[in-house]
């Protein structure tokens, strides 16, 4: 797995961030949660454990909860999410949820070692909405 935008300081990435938003338009039905985490769990273990200085976070940003794979649940979520959280260094999760997504998503979120989802208003900007929850996530994680 390759992300679109590697790990870095948010400063020196957030363009690249916003770009990446506005190229993206999602495809499919299928909400892959749970191995995307697992995917996304294992690149980013490796990154902190070569950058232990640093805190280091996954960002879960979805319209609704697991669909259309095998091995793919909310509780297989947080699973993968609260193992993460609890290795040494550890991985937080953070969750953006689009319109009314959110409290389903929240125990992704609590596992992984935050508060709950974000929702993303879809009648305003969605690319700053996110944006400016990427700046609190990267406040948190630095204090």
């Amino acid at each position: 797995m390759v992300p679109a935008v590697g790990p870095a300081d948010l400063a020196s990435v957030r363009q690249a961030i916003a770009d990446s938003l506005a190229a993206k338009t999602p495809t499919g039905s299928a909400t892959p949660i749970q191995p995307a985490l697992t995917g996304v769990f294992s690149y980013a273990s490796s990154w902190a454990q070569a950058h232990l200085a640093d805190q280091t976070i996954v960002v879960l940003i979805s319209d609704g909860g697991p669909t259309d794979c095998s091995a793919n649940s909310i509780a297989g979520a947080a699973l993968a999410a609260g193992n993460a959280a609890a290795a040494y260094p550890p991985v937080l999760t953070y969750v953006i949820a689009f319109g009314a997504s959110g409290p389903e998503l929240t125990p992704i979120a609590a596992a992984g070692g935050t508060t709950g989802a974000y929702s993303v208003d879809l009648g305003g900007d969605v690319r700053r909405q996110i944006l400016d929850y990427l700046m609190q996530f990267y406040i948190d994680a630095a204090s």
